[in-house]
């Protein structure tokens, strides 16, 4: 009996154990998923001392890498008044702070919202955000980050029912994943540097009514640079529409009731069965915009392209029947957010830094004296502490005062070079600022990105001020800030970097982005597509108040040199958007010959400047591969457009301005055939560095890559007349496989290639989608070295 009850004893203690360690576990998991779905979200940390702060970091708690983040502050105060600095800060690996704060009044029974901008190292993974007093932290949050690749695709969605809309987790894109960020209309950030992580911008039900004018600015201009944006329509329709009237395909004005929908079809493979008919918002087509699917003569889906970006309407709501649960939402948003904006070279933010060194320090202070000077100088030394000391105290017959005068002379000769010395490196510190405009036509802002070089003939500390909106961040791997890591202060509109060290005839060089008020010009471009050849016709003039000096207009097929464009000058242009066999001519823009910069031939400073921040923002290697196509006007402007200085001093400026605006052409497409050469085509490829004029097989990875093409202009056709296939290698064409996508059987169908060339496909139906797309793959020996030169389409289509 004392046997069985010692057993029972130790089954009831094991198991009274086993719950207890169950328990532990079951406490650790909930903490740990609590931490983890908390983590990207908001932050809370109240103090006993009156103190409640909050914060929001990216989008969702997403951030992309080498683009500014925006981090949404919450300060409240029920104790005394106080006056206190709010900063946002992460370590470095040299234990070295980065730090971007403002300073702020706090009075009691007061709260204050407001967004700081920080610009992140390549990868990071935590921030903290603390309010501060007098070098005391009185509060202090931590928040998670989640930062992506450059290939990754981010989509933030303002919906009532976000449920709806977890089919975009399933977009398929070139390259990368896709995450989706849930926001809320106070989450937007009020200045555009903040949306440059977010790729793709989804309104749905929400009031966006309630953002500011300053979020509506920055919204527009995130557009203009390459954002897409869809605003659904359906019930609700005068809540998402509200205050984007102006950048809107479709002004709605009403709903429409549909039976059917069957029109979806050609942009899904899933057959649309529901009877549920359907509520459209209907209105106003803008001339400008382009309808991709209608259904019973009104607009289902419309896209207006602004600048880079493009705006998509959906007239009907995706969270409501006949969408809800359809199974061919998914290759809808493929369509829209799958295929990638063309990218500029220099909307970049990292450039070539020999180059921009090179652009920065052609200054005269930091050259050599003329040669002519420094012989000079030396021969009159030695003339006077040699025959001339020599002469004077024969003459005196005191030649034993020799050992006094020759270092007199010597010390004399220094102290002048010294003096004169010290007039040549200047009194007055240089701000030598580069800059880049990047405008586009039906946007008022533009995009500025700069580069400025603080040049000091003594050794001191500065305080460099910007205003506008600009923020500064950092070139490289500059701290500027000894001991201090890096550090900026905003305050209301201006920007202070504090403390920069500077040493005798040295140099500090800081990057800063923001934007100005764009210059007009006004246009009657029109872009023929013929059955021949296309070409852009018209006439370009100046409205703005500067000139634009050495423009040159450049497309896909060649680029006419207009000379000094003045105010109110006008200039007729007629160019051929036939692309050669090496690119586009926007991608061979050549630095050292165009723009009226002649590198060789040039040896003033400042030819020296414009070739050198040429080359470092467009140079051959990195604009071949770019997704890039466009109109562009493009020269140099004698005005600074660079809002930054020293705070307190008095400094020089030199200024290097490089201006390009895209032009957007309206298009006339002639009835009946219609032919797409190479250069009228953009694309979108699987790995980077991948181009379909000129590729090696250094970027041919296992399995190979693949490139997507579209019609570079909206066309809308009734039949595919004929496909052309242009392909060259240095490889043997067995030692080569492409294989075109079968849209009708979604498949891929390898081509046989038996010696390079054009090469004309049958059924050419099959490999081209109805918006007009068309999917290469290439694959080849891993083992061998392939260069492919062209690899890209001729596409005729019947209207």
């Amino acid at each position: 009996v004392s046997q069985l009850i010692e057993q029972g004893e130790s089954t009831l203690n094991r198991h009274r154990r086993a719950i207890f360690f169950q328990r532990i576990l079951l406490w650790i998991f909930i903490l740990g998923l609590v931490f983890f779905l908390d983590g990207g979200h908001r932050v809370f940390a109240r103090q006993d001392n009156g103190i409640s702060l909050s914060a929001q970091a990216g989008f969702d708690g997403y951030c992309k890498e080498a683009t500014w983040i925006p981090v949404r502050v919450t300060v409240a105060n029920s104790g005394p008044d106080l006056n206190a600095r709010v900063q946002v800060s992460y370590g470095t690996s040299n234990t070295d702070k980065a730090i971007t704060g403002t300073d702020i009044s706090l009075p009691n029974t007061s709260q204050k919202e407001f967004f700081l901008y920080f610009y992140p190292p390549r990868f990071l993974r935590s921030l903290n955000v603390s309010l501060v007093v007098e070098d005391k932290t009185l509060a202090k949050v931590d928040l998670r980050l989640t930062c992506l690749t450059g290939d990754d695709l981010l989509v933030g969605l303002l919906a009532g029912d976000p449920s709806a809309y977890n089919v975009l987790n399933e977009v398929k894109t070139s390259n990368g994943s896709v995450h989706l960020a849930q926001l809320q209309p106070a989450n937007l950030p009020d200045q555009p540097q903040g949306w440059e992580g977010l790729d793709a911008l989804i309104i749905a039900g929400e009031d966006v009514g309630r953002l500011t004018s300053k979020q509506h600015q920055a919204l527009r201009s995130w557009v203009a640079s390459g954002g897409k944006l869809l605003v659904t329509g359906g019930l609700n329709w005068q809540n998402t529409s509200s205050g984007l009237e102006d950048i809107l395909p479709v002004s709605p004005d009403a709903t429409y009731k549909v039976s059917s929908l069957s029109a979806l079809k050609a942009y899904s493979n899933s057959p649309f069965s529901s009877t549920t008919p359907g509520i459209l918002a209907v209105g106003q087509l803008r001339p400008d915009a382009e309808v991709l699917v209608e259904q019973e003569g009104y607009p289902l889906i419309a896209k207006r392209q602004i600048g880079l970006g493009n705006v998509y309407y959906l007239s009907m709501d995706p969270s409501l029947q006949p969408l809800a649960g359809w199974g061919g939402m998914q290759d809808l948003y493929s369509y829209l957010f799958g295929f990638s904006a063309p990218e500029p070279v220099w909307s970049e933010n990292h450039w070539d830094n020999y180059s921009i060194n090179r652009a920065l320090s052609t200054l005269p202070e930091l050259g050599l004296p003329p040669i002519y000077s420094i012989c000079g100088w030396l021969a009159i030394y030695i003339v006077v502490i040699g025959p001339v000391n020599y002469l004077v105290l024969r003459r005196l017959k005191r030649g034993e005062l020799a050992w006094l005068t020759t270092p007199a002379i010597v010390i004399v000769f220094t102290c002048i070079a010294y003096f004169f010395g010290f007039l040549y490196r200047g009194a007055k510190p240089i701000l030598n600022r580069l800059t880049v405009v990047e405008a586009w036509e039906g946007s008022t802002q533009a995009r500025v990105r700069g580069m400025v070089g603080l040049y000091s003939p003594t050794r001191a500390k500065y305080t460099m001020e910007t205003n506008d909106q600009f923020l500064f961040y950092p070139f490289g791997t500059n701290t500027l800030q000894s001991g201090e890591g890096w550090q900026t202060v905003q305050k209301g509109t201006d920007t202070l970097l504090p403390d920069v060290q500077v040493e005798i005839g040295g140099m500090q060089v800081v990057s800063l982005e923001g934007t100005v008020p764009a210059m007009t010009f006004s246009h009657n471009l029109v872009l023929d597509v013929n059955s021949n050849l296309p070409v852009l016709t018209g006439t370009i003039t100046n409205t703005s108040g500067f000139t634009l000096k050495n423009a040159i207009l450049v497309t896909p097929g060649a680029l006419k040199v207009l000379g000094d464009l003045a105010p109110s000058s006008s200039q007729d242009v007629r160019v051929s958007l036939v692309a050669g066999k090496s690119g586009p001519q926007i991608y061979t823009l050549d630095p050292w010959n165009t723009l009226g910069t002649t590198y060789y031939r040039n040896t003033d400073e400042v030819s020296v400047r414009q070739s050198a921040l040429l080359q470092a923002i467009m140079n051959t290697n990195a604009s071949a591969s770019k997704k890039l196509w466009g109109i562009y006007l493009m020269g140099w402007v004698d005005e600074p457009l660079l809002p930054v200085g020293l705070q307190g001093r008095q400094f020089e400026t030199i200024d290097t301005t490089f201006y390009v605006t895209m032009l957007s052409p309206s298009i006339s497409i002639e009835a009946g055939t219609i032919s797409l050469p190479p250069g009228m085509f953009v694309w979108d490829a699987s790995v980077d560095n991948v181009s379909p004029y000129h590729t090696d097989s250094s970027y041919l990875p296992k399995g190979g890559y693949s490139i997507r093409f579209r019609p570079a202009v909206p066309i809308h056709f009734n039949q595919v007349r004929s496909l052309t296939f242009h392909i060259g290698s240095s490889a043997d064409p067995k030692e080569v496989q492409a294989s075109l996508w079968d849209f009708e059987n979604e498949r891929w169908d390898q081509l046989e290639i038996r010696s390079w060339g054009d090469k004309d496909i049958l059924e050419p139906w099959r490999y081209v989608s109805p918006d007009g797309e068309i999917r290469l793959k290439i694959e080849g020996d891993q083992n061998t070295w392939i260069e492919i030169e062209p690899s890209n389409f001729t596409l005729v289509v019947e209207q």
